[in-house]
């Protein structure tokens, strides 16, 4: 069970990493080879698998490393099994420094799926995007791909649909009745009372502004996400070589660590003061969760904008230097436009990863912070299971819309962005 959870949370790692390099990847080169007699599978072995590889580990290692700190799976389905990250917890409680210690032993095994990057080439195949005569993909191959994308989708959408089914359900859960019997709104109207009846109460009553409190964190901390990944990726590309390993361990640590990890150490430094040592204690306040969700996915939103620059043509900056514009121009102009499908890739997923983040915030949260993850929790504590499942759907579809408002308005502002050529 805990393997089929990553698997479930994870894969999007590599959907929206392999998405943007396939946006990014010429598909002239694939078409060229099918010209030239390659079967398909060997056209992309050959030609689309390379220039994949950036994309690939960079999600590779971000979902190794997740795993790694994992908590909530393996100490809900783990059936007295054991890791590395239940470890840590139990230590805690009789013995400090071997949690510590445990702490940064998993820190550096963490950090070890990080040096097959080293190895492997920082640039993709890339052409000329010349039109080729297009071999034609046989009526069966194209069944067998659609039948292969309708297995996996349906395997994806099938725990989403099931929590679908029990927000409608009468009792919030499936009994001898039916699958589509008894089906109410009750469920949602309870979800949703707080917004309209100050006086509702409950765990349910509290569920709506929960929800937006969760979607409110995650933009505020995707936004900060997004510009700093793309400063020390730039960064990264003028420091020296011993800087550039420094700054990535840096940014990549958060990722390694368990959540309770990073929360316990939010708490520990900002009890007494705010950011840099000006203010009052972040602790306990709204401003401690989206901070500790920047921390957690800064390493989403560098490993992303890292492939997309990896990928990136670097003769258009050359061109764009060439012709007379400055650092900055060159930056807006003819870089961020090329890499903006990676960026948005990130950011799409710290998004989606902070809105329903709960292993930290239910170590930050406070009576009047607490964010979906935390109040559906403890709905279900409750017995409310039909208002938390109704809960959970408005967060998936509001983090949904969400998301397909942000890449339109990537489309409107880099409208000349690279595109996937059919």
């Amino acid at each position: 069970p805990v393997l089929l959870v990553h698997a479930f949370t994870l894969y999007p790692l590599f959907f929206a990493f392999t998405t943007s390099g396939l946006d990014r990847l010429d598909r002239g080169l694939l078409d060229a080879a099918r010209t030239l007699g390659a079967t398909p599978s060997r056209a992309f072995a050959g030609v689309a698998l390379p220039a994949l590889l950036p994309s690939l580990a960079a999600a590779a290692a971000l979902t190794f490393m997740s795993s790694m700190a994992s908590f909530t799976a393996p100490y809900v389905f783990g059936a007295g099994s054991r890791t590395l990250t239940v470890a840590i917890v139990v230590a805690r409680q009789d013995d400090a420094p071997d949690a510590a210690a445990l702490s940064i032993l998993l820190l550096l095994a963490s950090l070890l799926s990080l040096a097959p990057l080293a190895f492997l080439p920082t640039r993709g195949v890339r052409g000329s995007k010349g039109a080729a005569a297009v071999a034609e993909e046989s009526l069966a191959s194209r069944a067998a791909r659609g039948a292969v994308g309708a297995l996996v989708a349906a395997a994806v959408a099938a725990p989403l649909a099931a929590i679908l089914l029990l927000s409608f359900k009468r009792r919030g859960r499936l009994g001898d009745e039916a699958l589509f019997d008894d089906l109410v709104l009750d469920h949602y109207r309870a979800a949703l009372s707080g917004l309209f009846d100050p006086r509702a109460s409950g765990a349910a009553a509290g569920l709506a502004a929960a929800v937006g409190r969760s979607l409110l964190y995650a933009a505020l901390a995707t936004a900060v996400g997004t510009v700093v990944a793309l400063l020390v990726a730039a960064a990264k590309r003028v420091a020296p070589r011993t800087l550039r390993g420094l700054l990535d361990a840096a940014a990549m640590l958060p990722f390694a660590a368990p959540g309770t990890v990073v929360a316990l150490a939010l708490l520990e430094e900002f009890s007494t003061h705010g950011l840099l040592g000006f203010g009052g204690a972040l602790a306990g306040t709204a401003t401690i969760l989206p901070l500790a969700y920047f921390v957690r996915n800064l390493p989403i939103h560098l490993r992303a904008t890292e492939a997309a620059l990896d990928e990136a043509p670097k003769d258009v900056a050359d061109a764009s230097r060439t012709l007379g514009r400055g650092p900055v121009g060159t930056a807006l102009h003819a870089v961020l436009p090329g890499i903006a499908a990676g960026v948005v890739a990130g950011a799409l997923l710290a998004f989606v990863t902070a809105s329903g983040e709960f292993v930290a915030s239910v170590l930050l949260a406070g009576v009047f912070t607490k964010p979906a993850s935390v109040a559906v929790y403890e709905a279900f504590g409750g017995a409310s299971f039909g208002p938390a499942a109704a809960a959970g759907t408005l967060l998936s579809a509001a983090a949904a819309l969400a998301a397909l408002l942000l890449r339109g308005l990537v489309a409107l502002a880099f409208p000349s962005a690279p595109r996937r050529s059919r």
